[in-house]
């Protein structure tokens, strides 16, 4: 006998995974469809594929796993987009010379002669930006994270 109000419910699917080469190439795809053409113009392949390996390494470092699901890909390609943008409008020429960035914090400024300083010895700027936007990405991959014991 059938019930109308019983009904079956179908097992919840696992997300669709991709492998890291995979989701590199769909990154890639998919940011240089999106990218304005001055940023395209300054981007060169090896930042790109620096930039989504990173991110997706960093991603499937944090979820103990060794495919990337293909929800994340999207929120990757924001990141992606956001510091190639980010890496375009600061210039960092040498350690002693030009330093011009909006990341970077003043340490001293003055008005007459115009004389500005920046804290670039206080802080670390490699990874300081990718750091931040992965710590925004984590409460969605914790919805992938896999507990690991040793």
């Amino acid at each position: 006998m059938y019930c109308s109000h019983l009904k079956l419910k179908t097992p919840p699917r696992p997300p669709k995974t991709l492998t890291p080469q995979e989701a590199a190439k769909q990154i890639a795809e998919l940011t240089l469809s999106l990218l304005p053409e001055n940023l395209k113009e300054r981007l060169s392949e090896v930042q790109l594929e620096f930039y989504t390996r990173k991110f997706i390494l960093n991603c499937l470092d944090y979820i103990h796993s060794d495919r990337l699901p293909e929800t994340l890909i999207y929120d990757v390609v924001e990141l992606v987009i956001k510091r190639i943008s980010e890496d375009t409008t600061s210039t960092f020429e040498s350690s002693e010379t030009t330093v011009m960035s909006s990341n970077i914090p003043v340490k001293r400024l003055s008005q007459d002669d115009t004389t500005w300083e920046f804290a670039v010895n206080n802080i670390d700027l490699s990874g300081l930006l990718s750091n931040k936007d992965f710590d925004t990405l984590k409460p969605k991959l914790n919805l992938y994270r896999q507990m690991i014991s040793y």
